[in-house]
């Protein structure tokens, strides 16, 4: 290749990446609509409120205690024999 042609190409190529920078920014490129908002998380602390005696009653039967219905001595409840 003579250098006149290697000029020339090297010419052509920077023009083509030129253009396709400046097509790239006008055409596709949107910076300003890029930044979104996003919800800051609150401190996470180790105090702990007790509940509102609103739906809170602490005079209720509480659901999780052992029932015993009558004292059951027997070693064989189911009269195994």
């Amino acid at each position: 290749m003579k250098q006149k042609e290697i000029v020339m190409l090297a010419g052509s190529l920077l023009g083509a990446i030129f253009i396709a920078i400046l097509a790239d920014k006008f055409l596709f490129s949107n910076y300003a609509s890029t930044g979104t908002q996003v919800d800051v998380v609150p401190v996470i602390s180790s105090d702990f409120k007790a509940p509102s005696s609103k739906y809170f009653n602490p005079q209720a039967i509480d659901p999780t205690q052992i029932i015993n219905i009558g004292p059951n001595n027997s070693q064989t409840p189911f009269n195994n024999q």
